[in-house]
């Protein structure tokens, strides 16, 4: 779908002329899960017209920052004027989980957030 395709946007949110042709679905870091780390972390993007040319991270928890940029590297587009934007990533780990708790939910808004769930992991 074109971001430019909704009629209206949640607040804080930009419309770009972008259309995400492909990407690798992104999991919570298993290491940041083990250690219980949450966080946001900004992704600055910038593309060639087609590709991502270079994702760096902003801010947000090392650890979750580093699965932002190798994520926000897969990414592909249908053809476009070069451009440079961010990305918001949100990691999770809720105490309650009513899904299977093997897989992470995932929610794209693409391109500009990317919010991953996982299991809140404890130690009997």
């Amino acid at each position: 779908m074109k971001v430019t395709e909704l009629a209206a946007l949640p607040n804080g949110w930009t419309r770009f002329n972008l259309s995400v042709g492909g990407f690798v679905v992104t999991l919570y870091p298993p290491l940041a899960r083990v250690a219980n780390v949450e966080g946001v972390v900004h992704v600055s993007v910038t593309t060639d017209g087609q590709r991502v040319t270079s994702a760096h991270a902003e801010d947000g928890p090392k650890l979750l920052a580093a699965a932002a940029e190798d994520n926000a590297r897969t990414w592909q587009f249908a053809v476009h004027e070069p451009t440079t934007f961010t990305v918001t990533y949100t990691y999770t780990l809720p105490t309650e989980w009513n899904s299977d708790p093997n897989n992470p939910i995932v929610v794209l808004h693409l391109p500009t957030q990317v919010q991953v769930s996982a299991i809140h992991f404890h130690t009997e």
